[in-house]
């Protein structure tokens, strides 16, 4: 949310009728081994680690009195084996709600994010106790399976 321009998507779906929707939260393991990126894999926006460990898949930092020395940090990366962070999401819409998506019609789907989760369920993740993590592995692991559950679709529109 940094860059206010990428809180809005658009997409092309073939016409159908949808009840979900599914989203990666993350860089897959081709383009983090292929070299340079450009666009929003750009290294130079901030979210790229190195050759061997590749792009941080979710970033959270922020201040809180609980958390040593009053700041906590989350760069959450691994895109193989064990470490592997990335996640897919499946958000299913309101009410059960099936969306007849077709050439003609403009639909708007709005998710919400809530950051809370990146503390808890199923993992409990406390500030005091691990305040950074900048480096694939367990507690990685953990806080992606956290934040994958972090969004909820709150609405869709289809006129």
């Amino acid at each position: 949310f940094a860059d206010s321009n990428t809180a809005q998507i658009k997409l092309t779906v073939q016409p159908y009728k949808y009840n979900r929707i599914s989203f990666v939260v993350g860089v897959d393991s081709i383009r983090n081994v292929s070299g340079a990126q450009t666009g929003a894999l750009d290294p130079a926006k901030g979210m790229f680690w190195t050759w061997t460990t590749g792009y941080i898949m979710a970033k959270l930092e922020g201040t809180s009195p609980s958390a040593a020395g009053g700041k906590f940090e989350y760069h959450i990366g691994g895109f193989s084996g064990v470490d592997n962070v990335i996640r897919k999401p499946v958000l299913l819409f309101p009410f059960g709600e099936l969306i007849d998506l077709r050439p003609e019609k403009s639909t708007e789907i709005v998710v919400t994010a809530n950051a809370n989760a990146w503390f808890y369920n199923p993992h409990d993740v406390k500030l005091a106790e691990n305040p950074i993590c900048t480096t694939p592995g367990p507690l990685a692991k953990q806080i992606s399976e956290n934040y994958s559950k972090m969004f909820t679709v709150i609405s869709v529109i289809n006129e």
